[in-house]
Order: structure tokens, then sequence, then C-alpha cells
């Protein structure tokens, strides 16, 4: 397969957040032995001792998770093809080779709580984004159910869709503090989704389909698991650990 880069935001503190990080990079590195794979980790993360092959770089804004990951690959992605996923996320089989033919595409997508942020709070996140008659297209989006939310987010496709899609979003250092820490990224989960819409991008379907039909969802006592023994028919398989 044409070459994708890997990228993995990353803000682990404990042994078992290192311990995620590194089966998450063996999972690819299973499949994809020579593809680039990037970490963008806040300053205070800790590392596997070993990550030959990896290259690791500063999140621009502690806190800014997803969005750094994007401002990361805008900067210095060589490949035309990238893709974002959680260090909690391991890759199960090789990608499908319709995905080098996507611009974007969610690895998960829910529609159960499109709404689940109150109007104030959506619209504090798309304060500075550039789209034209902004007021009648959010409101359309934020008070309608008939659209995915990118669960994550986590995503791949191009990196022009993605320089693009960055630029619309127009996020900068003065500006990133309602994108900041886990409500933050519960935002970004619906704001790139809605801006996905906005650029006539279809993700309505996902690589792995609802997060809610997914093994164990959003419980955070399951340990990492062997995953030739999971029974889920997907690409990717995640866990979820408090942080």
């Amino acid at each position: 397969m044409e070459y994708i880069t890997f990228c993995i935001p990353y803000y682990g503190k404990e042994l078992v957040h290192t311990e995620l990080l590194r089966r998450s990079i063996e999972s690819i590195r299973l499949y994809y032995p020579t593809n680039p794979i990037l970490v963008c980790k806040t300053s205070d993360s800790h590392l596997p001792e070993d990550l030959s092959g990896v290259e690791v770089y500063s999140t621009f804004v502690d806190g800014s998770h997803i969005y750094a990951a994007i401002e990361l690959l805008t900067r210095v992605c060589k490949t035309k093809h990238f893709l974002i996923c959680h260090d909690s996320m391991f890759l199960m089989k090789p990608l499908p080779d319709s995905v080098l033919h996507k611009p974007l595409y969610p690895l998960w997508h829910f529609n159960e709580y499109n709404c689940y942020f109150h109007d104030t709070y959506i619209q504090s996140l798309t304060t500075a984004i550039l789209i034209d008659n902004k007021e009648i297209f959010l409101q359309k989006f934020t008070e309608s159910k008939e659209w995915n939310g990118i669960f994550g987010p986590a995503f791949g496709g191009t990196l022009e869709t993605l320089k693009i899609l960055w630029k619309i979003l127009n996020i900068q250092k003065e500006t990133i503090g309602p994108y900041l820490g886990r409500t933050g990224l519960m935002g970004a989960e619906r704001l790139i989704a809605i801006v996905c819409i906005y650029m006539g991008l279809d993700t309505k379907e996902s690589l792995n389909g609802n997060i809610y039909k997914h093994p164990n969802v959003f419980n955070v006592d399951v340990d990492i698991p062997d995953l030739s023994t999971v029974n889920y028919d997907s690409y990717f398989l995640k866990v979820w650990r408090k942080r």
C-alpha cells in the first residue's frame, strides 16, 4: 500500500499509558513496518524506553490533543495520506485499499449524542472558523441529528484535505483556549464533523462502524486484550483508560 503517515497524539503520565502507546505502535508496525509514525506528546508525557523508528514531537500547545496532531501533520507530514489514532487504538489488520481514494474518513462514528453540548459552547468553538454564512450553517447542524459525529476524533485521509480543514478551523495559540482539555476533545468530535459537512465531505460511514457497537464500549476496567482473541470485525480496536 502507498505510504500513510500514522500520527498518535499522546498525553500519558502512568505506566499503563506508556504500555498503551507501545502496543499501539507495535500493532501498526506489524502490518506497516516502514510507514512513518509520529508521536505528538505533551510536555510532561512519559514515553516508552524504546521508540526506534518513531518520530517524537512536542505538541504546539499542551492539552490540544487532536488539534495538535493536525497542526503537526500539516507541518511535517511528507506523505500524501495520513491517519490519526489514539494511543489506545490498535490496528487489527491491514487497511483496505479504499482508504486511499477517500479525502477524509472517520475511524468510528456516532449519532446518539450529536447535540450533547449546549449551543453556547458550540458557538464558542466556532468563533474563529472561516466559513460562509456561518450562523445559518451552524444553526442548521447544531439543531439537527441528521449527521454523524467523528469519534475521537480519529480519522484519516489526504494531507491536502487536512490542510484545508486546518485552515478553515483557523485555530491559533492565542485562540485555542476553548478547544483544550477533555471537553475540547469531545467538542472536536462534533466541530470537525460539522466542518467536514461544510467542505462537502461524506463522513456518514466510518472505517470501523458505530462506536456504540464496539465491545466493552466506554468500560475503563478492561485491560489491553490479546488482539488475536478479540471477536470484533474491525480494522481497529479501542480500549478506554482513565487519564
